[in-house]
């Protein structure tokens, strides 16, 4: 794959939506850095309910690749190295939107639904990768993917590991589509020391259809 092939790609100005994939069409190698810095952008309290400040500091640096194969099909992946501080111990446990919120004493520190700890103060590695291939005589096309992330944060004492695979068919490209996929999740809990720690894993299948209007 040729690096200067990712300089050639003209974006559209008309649409909010990023696909992160040509289906097939582009061979790309693209390598990504960044750093962010803002100071006092977050805050806290401390033991004596004090507002304390600190600095935002985001660093990540990551891999994009294409790659089209013989017979309209095509290798696409992804992975990336990600340093986030938020401020001590910051964590923030993510989930589908749910009405129902609260929990008893038998819940967990994820909390309702199939929340988990998505992002924090420490360290990520993300992956993810596709095969895609056209179904022969119509325009639909077929992707399995997988993806996973592991993440070491300050607030836990275990670390993340969360992984999903499933299945997309495109019905129009990356503007309709429907998927299907499986996603296998951590639960934290604290321990009778106070530790937060892995206490198990759960599993959810999502079944949904995306549509893009633009």
């Amino acid at each position: 794959m040729n690096p200067i092939n990712c300089l050639k790609i003209s974006l559209s100005a008309f649409s909010p939506f990023h696909s992160g994939t040509y289906d097939g069409e582009r061979k790309l190698l693209a390598l990504g850095m960044g750093f962010e810095r803002q100071n006092d952008a977050m805050w806290h309290l401390n033991a004596r309910a004090d507002t304390i400040t600190t600095p935002l500091t985001l660093m990540a640096i990551d891999l994009f690749g294409e790659l089209p194969l013989p017979k309209n099909k095509a290798l696409t992946f992804y992975t990336g190295y990600f340093y986030y501080d938020f401020g001590p111990d910051y964590l923030r446990v993510i989930g589908f939107n749910n009405v129902g919120r609260g929990v008893n004493e038998m819940g967990t520190f994820n909390g309702s639904g199939n929340s988990w700890p998505g992002i924090g103060t420490g360290h990520t590695v993300y992956f993810q990768g596709g095969f895609l291939w056209k179904i022969p005589e119509r325009k639909e096309k077929i992707q399995p993917f997988i993806s996973g992330q592991y993440s070491q944060y300050q607030r836990l004492d275990d670390p993340v590991s969360y992984f999903e695979g499933g299945v997309n068919l495109l019905l129009n490209r990356q503007g309709s589509k429907i998927t299907l996929a499986f996603q296998n999740r951590p639960v934290f809990d604290f321990s009778g020391e106070g530790r937060l720690l892995e206490t198990t894993r759960r599993n959810a299948f999502v079944l949904q259809y995306q549509l893009r209007l633009e």
